[in-house]
């Protein structure tokens, strides 16, 4: 789809192909589309760029009120829930 936009917006957009002032209208619009397409981008990438670092932040901070420690390695093998792959693979020698 967005490389149909952008092929017509390229055609439209040549010297060589004006040949009213319709084009030269058309050519103009689907450029102010493009800018502000690609600027609503860049703020919805900014904005989740931001969230994950205040998640991070937040994860660090919760860490640090627990003491800084997160779970053994021998309890993280043996829970059910977790996804090291060291676990998975036992729990799938478990299965046998």
């Amino acid at each position: 789809m967005d490389s149909d936009f952008v092929s017509e917006y390229r055609s439209l957009a040549d010297p060589g192909d004006v040949t009213s002032s319709k084009k030269v209208e058309e050519a103009q619009l689907f450029k102010k589309i493009l800018k502000t397409n690609t600027a609503q981008f860049k703020s919805d990438t900014d904005k989740a760029l931001r969230r994950s670092v205040q998640a991070k932040k937040e994860r660090e901070r919760l860490k640090a009120l627990r003491g800084g420690k997160g779970h053994t390695f021998l309890y993280s093998l043996t829970s059910a829930h977790s996804h090291r792959l060291e676990a998975v693979f036992c729990g799938a020698m478990a299965l046998r």
